[in-house]
């Protein structure tokens, strides 16, 4: 075997080498993307579950809010109108 089929033999080794580490390194980083892509997906799906309970809280508020007002608009004596239940702390 000549000096520079070594040499041929050695740089093919190399590159599939190379290529096994950047396989292995593209592997570990779409892993990583894909854990950070459900963590997100989990997060936004709390974010909205907790946005859909503050605009049903506020919807109630509203309404207590213009049951109050007309009952005073109407001038009626107390007591008020019942507290909702919705909103019981």
């Amino acid at each position: 075997m000549t000096d520079a089929q070594i040499v041929v033999y050695l740089l093919v080794g190399l590159m599939a080498l190379a290529g096994s580490i950047g396989a292995a390194v593209v592997a570990a980083r779409q892993k990583a993307n894909e854990a950070a892509v459900t963590r997100n997906d989990e997060r936004i799906a709390a974010l909205e579950a907790r946005i859909d309970k503050l605009e049903s809280r506020d919807r109630a508020w509203a309404n207590y809010v213009h049951r109050l007002r007309s009952h005073i608009v109407s001038q009626l004596p107390p007591p008020p109108p019942e507290w909702p239940k919705d909103l019981d702390v």
